[in-house]
Formats: C-alpha cells, structure tokens, sequence
C-alpha cells in the first residue's frame, strides 16, 4: 500500500463513512493500521458499478480482503469486508464521499 496522503487525495472533503467517521477520521483509521501493520494489502474481487443520474456519481460495490501483520510470508490478520462506497465527481477528480463496510456474509 502507497502513503497514506497518496490514498486520501481520493476521498472528498465531505465523507462520511460507518458509524459517522468523517475524513479526518478515516485518515487516523489508515494511519493507525500503518502503524500497527508492517505490511498492509487489500485484494478487491469483482466490482458493480451503478452511474447515478447525469454521470456525475457512482455507486461501487465490491467485496475486499483486507490482511496485515510484520511482512512474513503469512499475514498475521485477514479480513473480509463488504463494501458500497458513493463516489462524486469532483474538481475533475472522481472522489468517494461516502463507505459503508460490514463483515462479509453479516
């Protein structure tokens, strides 16, 4: 995984995630599982994409494979998730606004 900024230039200002997280929220949630995990990967399956009205937002959904630990061969924790993020298209950028993730199969 890149540098924690190079991942939040994709989240707009205005994001809003489970349990109200916001965007600087979301941004000590990344920093905290950087500092915790020496290696970080997340594998996405397959993707839906829904364009809403006029193009300018998306709907994503998808379901992730979340895992961390020290860098060894073998992830020490792994997680499955599934996700729906709302996108908008923003300054020439498209940015998510808004996730939702809950344990796969929940």
């Amino acid at each position: 995984m890149g540098e924690p900024n190079d991942f939040m230039d994709s989240v707009s200002a205005e994001f809003i995630g489970n349990e109200g997280v916001d965007r600087a929220g979301l941004e000590r949630l990344l920093k905290a599982q950087l500092l915790l995990n020496k290696k970080v990967a997340a594998q996405t399956g397959p993707m839906t994409v829904e364009m809403g009205e006029g193009g300018s937002t998306a709907t994503v959904r998808f379901n992730v494979l979340l895992v961390g630990g020290t860098g060894a061969l073998m992830p020490e924790r792994g997680d499955m998730q599934e996700m729906v993020s709302g996108w908008r298209y923003e300054d020439g950028k498209w940015r998510v606004y808004s996730a939702s993730w809950k344990p796969l199969g929940r």
